[in-house]
């Protein structure tokens, strides 16, 4: 069978599409979606019975916890399920083409020119031995759309146009040497240098901070107005709110509801609905739980951190690199804060801010050029590190990405054990304490041997936290600990996070790009910007009524929620 495609439009700088009416066909159609893979102990379907269309201008989008099939959904439009997988439909075209027939080679020819994927690891979608300009005008190479000598000047026009600071020096290097939001803005470009007719999005904001989020959204938004289809795939109901004309909620490979975004979130009708809706952090969750009872406060009381002793003080720190071409660049001028016990200390700032810098210079890990660090009162930076070993257990870390901090080879247990053993407890008992913590982290004991691989990014996330508080330290830094995880799932670490510091008192360092999560759990904030602390205090007064114009600007680039109407929520609560 021979399927045929229109020829696209090219036009070299500015591939605009033609504006659509809704009331045309569908440029994708979606009906009765199964996807089934194949395993050792028996087939698992990861979707059934998704139906959806989608029309040029419109978006859509698919939220759910992980392994809801949200992705899978996507990569099953995509052709790209797997070979273990097997995917039925009742129907699956785009345009008038069945795709469930097209071969590898026909797909080559619209993935990427006329569908585009945007995953949410950069990293790892990104070549590591390619510079980003490359990577960004590999489709323009491979569908033929430009000739070599335009290339670059496009390139440069789509990396500005997702918010990348000086493009060309950036074009040329490599992804590592780019911080994670600066990657996932390459991707976008790269994903929209094809100027597709669909966009499926796979959470294409989540490693970016507020400001940039904004932009790429704006910029999504000016796609859609122009003709460009969205399939939006993203734990944050606040951008579905601001992006999506329609959602689908699944839950377990299934479409538990659906409908126009404002419907469903605004007046959920199933209670799986509810439950997402609220998980999600802000200033109206503060002092509350989100997960299982939300009705349940919390223990800690804020104001209490305000008499404890300092743990942790940076005075005056400075710290500058040398930036490809020898430029210098400022990554801390002048910071200084204090964390006390049982206190969390939220850093916000955009990418480039300073937040990791400093989370680096507090852990001992990067030395700054001036100024210094205490740690329970004594010297912390500027010791040769054998001095600072034996304090160095007492001082934690908890990463966004705990998949590249532990040993894929290790199982679950012995990573903690790891920890137990650097702080003296004997081999006969650390598996009894390893059950301990991973109990205290909301893990059945059984998680100690699987390895973590074959964990969730939650139930991951939760074996960083048992491994950090195995040596149980005074000071936990953590550098964005849930930005990776769904709404639920963060909801739980969150919940975790703040029982852990209400139960043992130990500090947390937290730094998030998400402004809803820091509203939520910590005590006091640091709003940095260009390696400058620009103002600071009690989280929720800098957030009510902030001073300084860029603490200004982050909170009106913070996507919101539609106000809720309670009313199926009484309808619902009757019936319960």
């Amino acid at each position: 069978m021979t399927i045929t495609f229109p020829a696209p439009v090219i036009e070299p700088v500015d591939l605009p599409h033609p504006v659509t009416g809704a009331a045309t066909a569908p440029l994708l159609s979606v009906r009765d979606l199964a996807v089934t893979f194949a395993h050792h102990s028996g087939p698992i379907q990861a979707v059934r019975g998704v139906s959806f269309d989608i029309r040029a201008g419109e978006s859509v989008a698919i939220v759910g916890e992980s392994g809801s099939g949200k992705s899978v959904t996507a990569r099953a439009i995509l052709g790209i399920a797997g070979t273990n997988a097997t995917v039925t439909a009742e129907r699956l075209s785009w345009g008038d083409a069945d795709v469930r027939t097209l071969t590898e080679r026909q797909w080559r020819s619209i993935r990427g020119r006329r569908i585009a994927l945007v995953l949410q690891d950069a990293l790892s979608s990104l070549d590591p031995l390619r510079r980003v300009g490359a990577e960004v005008a590999e489709p323009l190479a491979v569908h033929r759309l430009l000739p070599r000598a335009l290339r670059k000047a496009r390139v440069r026009e789509l990396l500005t146009s997702v918010g990348v600071p000086r493009p060309d020096v950036r074009a040329r290097q490599f992804p590592h040497e780019l911080s994670g939001g600066l990657r996932q803005r390459a991707l976008i470009a790269s994903a929209l240098a094809g100027a597709p007719e669909l966009v499926i999005a796979d959470e294409p904001t989540t490693a970016l901070d507020v400001t940039v989020q904004a932009q790429i959204l704006d910029l999504l938004a000016d796609l859609k107005s122009r003709g460009t289809a969205l399939l939006v795939i993203s734990h944050d109901l606040a951008v579905v709110a601001q992006i999506a004309d329609r959602v689908l909620v699944l839950h377990d490979g299934v479409v538990v509801e659906q409908g126009p975004t404002q419907d469903v979130l605004t007046r959920p009708q199933h209670e799986y609905t509810r439950r997402l809706l609220d998980a999600v952090p802000g200033p109206d969750s503060r002092g509350r739980r989100l997960s299982d009872d939300s009705a349940r406060p919390h223990d800690h009381k804020s104001s209490s951190s305000l008499d404890a002793p300092v743990v942790l003080r940076a005075e005056d720190l400075r710290k500058s690199y040398r930036a490809p071409g020898g430029e210098s660049t400022i990554a801390l001028d002048g910071v200084s804060f204090e964390l006390r016990r049982s206190e969390i200390l939220g850093v916000v700032g955009e990418s480039g801010s300073g937040k990791s810098t400093a989370a680096r210079v507090a852990l001992g890990l990067t030395e700054p050029d001036s100024g210094g660090v205490e740690f329970l009162g004594d010297a912390w930076s500027g010791l040769p590190e054998a001095k600072r070993r034996a304090r160095r257990p007492r001082v934690q870390h908890i990463s966004q990405d705990p998949l590249g901090s532990f040993d894929p080879r290790q199982r679950a247990g012995a990573i903690i054990a790891d920890a137990l053993a650097r702080v003296g407890v004997p081999r006969a008992e650390r598996a009894g304490e390893v059950e301990r913590l991973l109990v205290s982290v909301g893990l059945p004991p059984t998680t100690a041997s699987r390895r973590p691989a074959s964990l969730s990014g939650g139930q991951r996330q939760r074996v960083a936290i048992a491994r950090a508080l195995a040596t149980r330290p005074e000071v936990i830094v953590c550098d964005e600990p849930v930005s990776a995880l769904d709404v639920s799932v963060q909801a739980q670490v969150l919940d975790l996070l703040a029982d852990l510091r209400d139960r043992t008192g130990v500090a947390l360092l937290f730094i998030s790009h998400d402004l809803g999560v820091i509203h939520h759990i910590a005590d006091r904030v640091l709003v940095m910007k260009d390696g400058r602390v620009v103002e600071q205090g009690a989280v929720h007064d800098v957030f009510t009524t902030p001073q300084h114009p860029y603490t200004k600007q982050l909170l009106a680039s913070l996507p919101s929620l539609p106000p809720r109407d309670d009313t199926s929520e009484r309808i619902l609560d009757a019936q319960d």
